[in-house]
């Protein structure tokens, strides 16, 4: 098993596969910073670009579980699989993800996040603009 370089992903995005809609400023140097589409709420909310308050921040209060799309869609070659993990900035926040893991290979998808607030206070979730 190997690891791609920073340069590798940005071969991949270059010629569109592994990340599409990427932001080249998200890859690190072995690794890539996917950002938040769409919010779904407990509520009900469903907060994306269409949506009233899509350019505020989503508060997350202590306890409260939100989901999420990523903006990026990966489109992972059948030689190609990848780990999702917090970013370690949530981490420090209290943030918990529920659901990271493997990705498969030769699979085209958005990436769902189920986050948690573990934290002593409220977390803010800001949407990815277009």
């Amino acid at each position: 098993m190997s690891i791609l370089t920073d340069k590798e992903i940005e071969q991949e995005i270059d010629s569109r596969s592994l990340i599409l809609k990427a932001d080249k400023s998200n890859i690190q140097a072995c690794s890539y910073d996917m950002t938040i589409g769409t919010i779904f709420t407990g509520d009900g909310d469903k907060i994306n670009n269409a949506h009233e308050k899509a350019k505020e921040p989503k508060v997350i209060k202590p306890g409260e579980i939100v989901s999420f799309f990523t903006e990026e869609e990966l489109d992972l070659p059948d030689n190609i699989s990848a780990t999702a993990f917090a970013m370690n900035s949530w981490s420090s926040k209290g943030l918990l993800v529920l659901n990271p893991g493997h990705i498969d290979p030769d699979s085209l998808k958005t990436d769902l996040g189920i986050l948690a607030d573990q934290g002593n206070g409220p977390a803010c979730l800001f949407k990815v603009m277009e």
